[in-house]
């Protein structure tokens, strides 16, 4: 015994009327473009830990001591003499260091920074 019944799709979801699409097109192309702009804002946006609150780095941001961030492997250039201090905020301890001409780590000028964080 065959059956000859064909099951249809009711009308409303036969196919989305160009209006409809073309209105989905601009929702999606806004949203991606919010997107976009949110992306770019926090690629601009400084490290969380760029600027340690309790280091007080005379350059937060570079330029770093030993070439990258996060090294004490490092010699500081000709008349300059590496000074390291250590603090705590939270549950984050801080070591610290810059090549500075100065007789104490807060008189500069400074060459460089650098600094080593580790969550406890």
């Amino acid at each position: 015994m065959t059956s000859d019944t064909s099951i249809q799709a009711p009308a409303s979801m036969e196919q989305a009327s160009p209006a409809r699409r073309n209105f989905l097109k601009r929702a999606g192309g806004l949203g991606a473009a919010a997107v976009a702009a949110i992306a770019v804002t926090w690629t601009d946006a400084p490290d969380a830990l760029a600027a340690p609150g309790c280091c007080s780095l005379a350059h937060p941001n570079g330029p770093w001591c030993g070439g990258r961030k996060g090294t004490d492997a490092f010699s500081c250039p000709g008349g300059y003499h590496k000074t390291v201090w250590y603090c705590v905020t939270g549950h984050l301890h801080y070591a610290c260091w810059e090549c500075s001409k100065g007789t104490a780590c807060y008189s500069g000028p400074w060459s460089c920074s650098n600094y080593v964080a580790i969550y406890v």
